[in-house]
């Protein structure tokens, strides 16, 4: 991360297990990671931290799939996907879990 200019971010392991989870804090505010290597990273956020998506962006190497928000607790969510985009974009809309559902970047599956 820091070779990618992802600086001043304190990561905390909260499950060791895919799928992954870690706590992050930057600048006092703080977010959440959750990912399984290679198929995707969801990053989520109180609000919308346009240097999250920028940072994880640049480090990741893509632009972020979707994001949207959850309807319990209102977490600004990104999610990248590296598998199953089609898929998981079918999950996403008329959930009402989901609220604001938006596609960002779509790219062939491989």
């Amino acid at each position: 991360f820091w070779d990618k200019r992802f600086y001043d971010v304190l990561f905390t392991l909260a499950r060791s297990e895919p799928p992954y989870l870690v706590n992050g804090l930057w600048h006092q505010q703080k977010f959440e990671v959750e990912f399984v290597p290679r198929q995707y990273v969801i990053v989520r956020a109180a609000k919308e931290i346009e240097w999250l998506r920028e940072a994880f962006s640049r480090t990741l190497g893509l632009e972020p799939s979707f994001q949207y928000q959850e309807a319990s607790g209102g977490k600004f969510v990104m999610e990248w996907r590296m598998a199953d985009r089609e898929a998981r974009w079918q999950a996403l809309q008329g959930m009402p879990t989901y609220k604001n559902p938006k596609r960002l970047y779509a790219m062939p599956e491989y």
